[in-house]
């Protein structure tokens, strides 16, 4: 049976190792323990230093109530930040919809405008050449009417100046925003998602109106050209 090992020491506070006693009891002064060590026991003490000695470069000791009330803390405030997220990802959506929306608007109405003109154009036209066929059918019975047939063709050949000027401010317009549009839909004045039908009818109006050897608005030429890019990029995306 291998020896029991007991601790002995004095009153004060000492370094030492537990060493194996010596029989059944071990040597005991009045009133104090003695320490009874063999010689590699003491010079294992020696080395390991005091009991006592710190080590200066450990963490600092968190209780565990303090480290579960921190993680719940830094819990509460991703949860808070990761909804402030979530509600300015909604507020950016919204505002991208609003935006949108108002661009789609803006293209309707532009083009609802163009027609109101176009038609309201040929429509005084029609009115006018109409007025003087008329009166050139009733020229021809005097020469009171001969005149006054004369005088209706100098005031028809004033309007169509005018009727031919009105069209070229028209053709100057549609060649101003068509180099200045932003994107090709834009470009064909036509929404966001229209069909390959669509694109196709706005863009063989605009070639009639923009064609070199028709339009004479200036810089006509690259806006038909403008125009032509616009076409080829609408139609092979829509494919």
């Amino acid at each position: 049976m291998a020896p029991s090992h007991a601790w002995t020491r004095d009153g004060g506070s000492s370094r030492g190792l537990m060493a194996p006693s010596r029989g059944r009891g071990a040597s005991r002064g009045r009133g104090k323990r003695v320490w009874s060590r063999t010689e590699a026991e003491e010079r294992e003490c020696d080395a390991q230093g005091p009991p006592g000695d710190l080590d200066p470069d450990a963490p600092a000791f968190v209780p565990k109530r303090a480290r579960i009330s921190t993680q719940e803390r830094l819990a509460r405030e991703l949860q808070r930040k990761q909804e402030e997220a979530e509600r300015l990802k909604g507020e950016l959506e919204a505002k991208r919809r609003a935006v949108e929306e108002e661009k789609e608007r803006r293209i309707k109405i532009n083009a609802a405008r163009a027609e109101a003109k176009k038609a309201m154009l040929e429509e005084e036209k029609r009115k006018r050449a109409q007025k003087l066929a008329a009166g050139f059918a009733s020229a021809v019975k005097s020469a009171e009417e001969f005149h006054a047939t004369r005088k209706a063709q100098e005031q028809a050949m004033e309007e169509e100046e005018r009727l031919d000027r009105e069209a070229r401010m028209h053709e100057e317009e549609s060649v101003s925003r068509v180099l200045v549009a932003g994107t090709d839909y834009e470009v064909l004045d036509v929404k966001v998602g229209a069909t390959q039908e669509e694109i196709r009818a706005a863009y063989r109006k605009l070639a009639r109106e923009l064609h070199p050897d028709k339009s004479t608005a200036r810089r006509a030429k690259d806006a038909f050209q403008r125009l032509i890019k616009a076409y080829q990029s609408l139609s092979s995306a829509v494919r």
